[in-house]
């Protein structure tokens, strides 16, 4: 297909999807952003994994837009400018699905003026494009994190699911409970146990935004096995109950097999 003026932007929440822009093969993978600029062909090349789920939508820029433009992200950001590239991977996608869910309710209310998801939809490309900038100023630094401590982190959030303590995550790295602690208060500037937490409770945001699944369901899938700690903790992080967080966006459309809907070129500026 080729997008007559809009720009299509898809963003992965679970699985992979294999789509071919111009010729070029491009593999999106979960929490993937991919921006498709409009007058280009693009479709798919291979069959999704079973299961994947993504946000799928356009938009139509109110300005000129500016193609492979020069970056240098460590200069400041130019006013009413903003920067995405083609594919790039979201290291915060809880932060970006509160705003789209924010606009899927606002698109689908019948009480919201278009005025507020046209908000919402800038509001969903700055937060990406800010994201982007972040990761660019970071590679651009140096500013890393030691291997030993990035090895921690990125198995804390693969095991998020699992049943986790600080004792078993210093066995896996054959630490001490309280060298471990004192890693994560030099570099992350909390305890162990603190960030276990806030990892799982930012998966179990996003399964509480993209899934049918009941708050126990939640609750034991990240490895909780007492519900209502699973609900004091959720609530010290978020600052409201799950059922709260859950029920704040209830207007969601979603696409199926049999509705692609049509996409009117906007008549408001």
């Amino acid at each position: 297909m080729i997008n007559d003026g809009d720009y299509e932007l898809i963003i992965m929440i679970r699985g992979e999807i294999f789509i071919a822009i111009n010729g070029e093969q491009i593999a999106v993978k979960a929490h993937d952003c991919l921006l498709i600029p409009p007058h280009v062909k693009h479709c798919g090349y291979q069959g999704a994994i079973a299961g994947s789920t993504h946000y799928w939508f356009h938009f139509f820029p109110n300005g000129p837009v500016a193609v492979n433009a020069d970056s240098n992200p460590s200069a400041e950001p130019i006013a009413n400018q903003i920067l995405l590239p083609q594919l790039f991977h979201l290291d915060d996608f809880e932060k970006a699905v509160l705003i789209i869910r924010q606009m899927l309710d606002s698109a689908n209310s019948h009480h919201s003026s278009y005025l507020a998801t046209d908000y919402f939809t800038t509001s969903v490309v700055i937060e990406l494009a800010d994201q982007f900038r972040a990761q660019q100023l970071r590679e651009s630094t140096q500013n890393r994190l030691p291997a030993q401590m990035e090895s921690l982190i990125n198995w804390i959030r693969i095991h998020s699911h699992e049943k986790l303590s600080v004792q078993r995550v210093a066995d896996e790295f054959h630490l001490s409970p309280l060298y471990l602690t004192k890693l994560f208060k030099k570099y992350r500037q909390t305890s162990t146990i603190h960030y276990i937490n806030q990892v799982k409770i930012k998966e179990a945001q996003e399964l509480l935004l993209t899934t049918n699944q009941s708050i126990k369901q939640v609750a034991f899938e990240m490895g909780y096995q007492s519900e209502k700690y699973f609900m004091r903790q959720f609530k010290q992080f978020v600052g409201v109950s799950p059922l709260h967080f859950k029920n704040s966006n209830s207007h969601t459309y979603l696409n199926n097999l049999e509705v692609d809907p049509p996409i009117p070129k906007p008549e408001h500026p």
